[in-house]
């Protein structure tokens, strides 16, 4: 039994897509940054793979946009957070915001 290649995204779909792909890169340079900078002590390489793992999902998304895929992030998102990004007494709820943001945001996109 065969099946069907996938079709390609949407004109309307990439765009999401692309957002979704923006936010993950924001999140990746967010917690690169907390973890270059020292922020979370003993946590750093914790810290760092999270960063790690949201480079991988950009990359997943950006294998279903495509070449169209932009590779920048949502700077705005990155600007917004930043500042928290950076300070121990900061970075545990601002990251614990984000993350649920994020959820939040891909959930709506699936739906």
């Amino acid at each position: 039994m065969t099946t069907t290649p996938p079709r390609r995204p949407t004109a309307a779909d990439i765009e999401l897509l692309a957002f979704a792909q923006q936010a993950e890169l924001a999140a990746r340079d967010l917690f690169a940054a907390a973890a270059d900078n020292g922020v979370g002590g003993d946590q750093q390489a914790s810290i760092a793979c999270i960063a790690a793992h949201h480079d991988a999902a950009s990359q997943s998304i950006s294998a279903l946009i495509g070449r169209k895929a932009t590779q920048a992030r949502l700077d705005s998102l990155f600007v917004d957070n930043r500042n928290a990004f950076l300070k121990d007494a900061t970075f545990a709820p601002a990251a614990h915001s984000l993350e649920n943001t994020l959820v939040a945001t891909h959930k709506s996109l699936l739906a």
